[in-house]
């Protein structure tokens, strides 16, 4: 049976609308896609490129709203999601639901959440967990073309989407999301939101503060090379060992290493894709990663906190073989030996040379 979907309380802030409120009349005449995210979350950032997909896919018959549902107190202030959204690149119209209002009456209980509304205002789909593009697009096909088919697509009738900022105005720094001292004299910095890495001068002599080089031309995307062709895709965990840094390219679902003497970047593991939930253990260029969020050399090791998969992972270099090393890939906080453990997306590493710590941050632990 289908149901009539609520609407949008008019009281509520949005944002990427240029301060318009929307209703759901606002819609009628396309399918909308309701996405229930909050922007600390994982799996949540994980469908922000594939509802991207969506939107390409279908420009004219399918509009994507955000109702942002928040988990943590600091995640209901809408200057702070406004924030998230153009770190993240959320262009859709996003909705603050800070007391999670349309959550309930939506009876929604898993982030994220997908909802699917008919031309006519009924609910006719929902999904929980994350989805590809691909899997979602047969459903959303056969729901327009059962409109179109009654007469009750109206391409045109919906609001058109806006961006939530201006192009960002120059600054050296975008959104950086680590740093790390090699010495007394060098730090590097993943400047993420410029997708490159940053050495920075630290000794009074060398002028500090100054950037040195710049590995990573500015532009997203995965190539290997010089430092001026290289690319990285949201760059987040750096650690230095050897003469190289190593990089969690994130996005990119990749470990990269600069060779600091050859001044040029190379892939260490990864295959550019997204791993599926509980991926085994391989070779290291064979096996695909999950949001690797951090990196720490121990041990004569690479240890990466894989926050897609909730686990923690070792590379050995020397074999070039990756593994699961923490975790069983369950999302919640619980002790145990380590293949049994359960992490909530690990994303910040260090070492005392004895024991390996982490953040868990999805358990606040």
């Amino acid at each position: 049976m289908r149901v009539r979907a609520p609407d949008f309380r008019p009281e509520l802030d949005w944002i990427n609308t240029g301060g318009r409120r929307y209703s759901l009349a606002d819609f009628r005449g396309r399918v909308l896609v309701l996405d229930f995210w909050t922007y600390g979350c994982i799996n949540c950032i994980h469908m922000i490129p594939e509802l991207r997909e969506i939107e390409r896919r279908f420009p004219n018959e399918v509009a994507v709203v955000g109702v942002h549902s928040a988990k943590f107190p600091n995640e209901r202030s809408t200057h702070n999601i406004a924030r998230a959204c153009e770190r993240l690149g959320v262009t859709h119209p996003v909705i603050n639901d800070r007391q999670l209002r349309i959550w309930r009456e939506y009876a929604i209980n898993a982030w994220p959440t997908l909802i699917v509304i008919s031309p006519q205002s009924y609910v006719v789909a929902m999904h929980r967990g994350e989805i590809t593009a691909e899997e979602m697009a047969p459903t959303l096909e056969q729901i327009i073309d059962e409109a179109r088919a009654a007469g009750q697509l109206q391409p045109q009738a919906a609001p058109t989407q806006s961006s939530a900022t201006l192009p960002p105005e120059p600054s050296m720094l975008r959104f950086p999301a680590k740093l790390q001292a090699a010495d007394q004299d060098r730090l590097f910095v993943a400047d993420t939101g410029h997708h490159r890495v940053l050495e920075i001068a630290l000794n009074a002599t060398r002028s500090a503060g100054r950037v040195v080089r710049v590995f990573g031309c500015g532009n997203p995307g995965w190539q290997d090379g010089s430092a001026e062709d290289a690319r990285f895709r949201a760059p987040h965990g750096l650690t230095v060992a050897n003469d190289t840094v190593y990089v969690a390219d994130t996005e990119n679902h990749l470990l990269r290493a600069i060779d600091l003497e050859a001044g040029r970047v190379s892939t260490l593991a990864g295959t550019g894709a997204q791993a599926q939930p509980f991926s085994s253990d391989g070779s290291a260029r064979d096996t695909a990663l999950n949001s690797p969020w951090d990196v720490l050399w121990m041990d004569e090791a690479l240890y990466v906190a894989m926050a897609g998969c909730h686990q923690l992972w070792r590379l050995d270099l020397d074999r070039s073989w990756a593994q699961a090393y923490v975790g069983s890939g369950a999302e919640r906080l619980h002790d145990a030996p380590l293949p049994e453990a359960a992490l909530a997306q690990p994303s910040g590493l260090a070492s005392d040379g004895t024991r390996l710590y982490f953040t868990d941050p999805e358990a606040s632990a």
